[in-house]
């Protein structure tokens, strides 16, 4: 299990500069299910998750007996508890996004790929000790 610290206002309605611990868990569904996606592809796969959830929540309209009320309200915590899960990972990705779409990841992301394809090695030398001075993750 790890955690990552994140700034605590894009998950409630905290102050800024303060931070929030949030645990990353393979035992979760959601997380497991985006984890080792591409981040391309978590969007997509948050948004499909976000449809079924909304289906879900749906169904209660659809009960019409007792026992298919009893069986909604049986399914609710798990639905809830997906329901904060999708939040949670929807704001980390926005977070994730916003750092992708900034010009450094761009710039580390176009010499990874030099760098796999042995191409313009001159430059990526460069790169790789101004990104090391700079202490670049």
């Amino acid at each position: 299990q790890s955690s990552v610290k994140l700034p605590a206002d894009k998950f409630t309605q905290q102050g800024e500069g303060e931070t929030k611990q949030i645990s990353l868990n393979s035992t979760e569904e959601l997380y497991n299910d985006i984890r080792n996606l591409n981040f391309n592809a978590v969007g997509p796969t948050l948004s499909r998750k976000a449809r079924n959830i909304s289906a879900q929540f749906q169904e209660r309209h659809e009960a019409k007996t007792v026992r298919e009320m009893k069986e909604f309200v049986e399914k609710l915590p798990h639905m809830q508890a997906a329901k904060l899960s999708l939040g949670t990972h929807t704001s980390i990705a926005e977070l994730i996004k916003e750092r992708i779409d900034g010009e450094e990841f761009l710039s580390s992301l176009e010499i990874e790929q030099e760098i796999l394809s042995y191409v313009n090695s001159d430059r990526y030398l460069e790169a790789i000790e101004d990104l090391a001075c700079k202490e670049y993750p």
